[in-house]
Formats: C-alpha cells, sequence, structure tokens
C-alpha cells in the first residue's frame, strides 16, 4: 500500500518540506504496530527542527506525535490488536499516512475522543509541569507565561482546578482574554513591555508567587 508522507531534505523555511509517497510502509518488528495515521500534531518543536535551530540527520520525516488505527501487530507487541485506536508520542516521522512504532509507546485511545482530545503531546507535557516540582495547594500563587499558548491554556485551567490562584502573562490583549476565559484571575500583557514584574508585584501586594511556569525563555 503506498505512503505518503512529508519530507525535509534540508533547513530553513516551510518550502523545504516536499510530498512523497512511497511503495510500502516499513517493515514492522516483533515489538512494533503499523498505523494509519488519522491526525498528527504540528508543534514547535517540528519548526525548530525544520528551521535547523534544532538539528537533525537528513533526510527527515517530521512530526513525533500522533493519533490513528493499528493495522499490523508484531507477534510480540502484547495486548494490542488490529483496528484498535491508539496514540503516541515522541515517536519521528508522524508527518505520514502509516508510522511503525514501538508498541511500549503506544496510548490506547477511546472512539469517543475527538482528534484534538487524542493529541497528547500538550496535555502530557502539562501534566508533568503540574506534578513534577511540587504539589499546588489550595490558594497557591501560580504564574503561567504564554497563558494563551496550547499548554499554558492547560496549565491555568489545572491549576484553577486544584485551588490556586493563577496569572498569566500574554502577548496581546486578544491573547489575554483568551486566557482569562480559561480561568485566569489576572492576566498581564508583557507585548506592551517585557517588564512585567512590578505589575505582579502589584497584583500580588509585594509578595511574588509560590510557582511560576516559563515556556517562553528569553522574552520573559
Amino acid at each position: 500500500m503506498p505512503v505518503r508522507r512529508i519530507m525535509m531534505r534540508a533547513f530553513g523555511c516551510p518550502e523545504q518540506l516536499t510530498f512523497e509517497t512511497v511503495d510500502h510502509a516499513p517493515p514492522v518488528g516483533p515489538e512494533q504496530l503499523l498505523v494509519d495515521v488519522e491526525a498528527c500534531g504540528i508543534n514547535y518543536l517540528d519548526i525548530y527542527q525544520r528551521s535547523g535551530t534544532y538539528k537533525v540527520p537528513l533526510p527527515y520525516i517530521p512530526g513525533f506525535e500522533g493519533v490513528g488505527r493499528i493495522r499490523q501487530v508484531g507477534e510480540a507487541a502484547g495486548v494490542f490488536k488490529a483496528g484498535q485506536r491508539i496514540g503516541w508520542i515522541n515517536v519521528p516521522g508522524s508527518y505520514a499516512s502509516q508510522i511503525v512504532i514501538p508498541a511500549a509507546q503506544a496510548i490506547p485511545v477511546p472512539d469517543q475522543f475527538t482528534t484534538a482530545q487524542a493529541l497528547m503531546f500538550q496535555s502530557l507535557t502539562a501534566q508533568f509541569l503540574v506534578s513534577e516540582y511540587r504539589d499546588i495547594r489550595l490558594k497557591d500563587r501560580v504564574l503561567v507565561h504564554s497563558a494563551a499558548g496550547g499548554v499554558g491554556l492547560l496549565l491555568v485551567q489545572w491549576c484553577k482546578h486544584l485551588g490556586a490562584w493563577v496569572v498569566g502573562t500574554t502577548s496581546s490583549d486578544a491573547k489575554a482574554a483568551t486566557a482569562r476565559a480559561a480561568g485566569a484571575d489576572a492576566v498581564i500583557n508583557y507585548g506592551r513591555n517585557y517588564e512585567f514584574l512590578e505589575e505582579l508585584k502589584s497584583l500580588t501586594g509585594g509578595q511574588g508567587v509560590d510557582l511560576a511556569f516559563d515556556g517562553v525563555g528569553a522574552a520573559t
């Protein structure tokens, strides 16, 4: 069965990505699954790899998360079966109509989940951030940078669910409205001024916050 895929043979702009068709999918090893890809996620990591900010060996098929249905099961791939819907992250080559993935990285996905719900990179990133550093306690003050982004919106909602007071930063008024709609108690637009610290001190009575999540980096 022909496999359609996006190939990157040089670093640079999106025009470096080319559409290709090959005659068949790679062979399936004993602990692997061949999957018909329903959808793949497009993330900033893909852009960094395509531009050359993060070096990858070329030629390269971008994409590292997706959702789809199993077409073929390796003989030692455990409990999985053909036709089952699964999701995955950290599997390079997901910009393709079919992909071979390690069974150990396959996550069963209920059919009632939408495609957006089944793509897990952002939600697992948020889960890692919320659980890795310390427990979020009732009335904690939490700062979420880039609060209108994919991970940021999840962090705002998750921290509010756990009882925290949440202040977000965004780069525009429109994004600030999005963060407020997700539950942020206050929003600082650092697009006007990167020196947001004085406003943060004012919002917290000079106390600052108990925990800060920063996915922006140099800008903040």
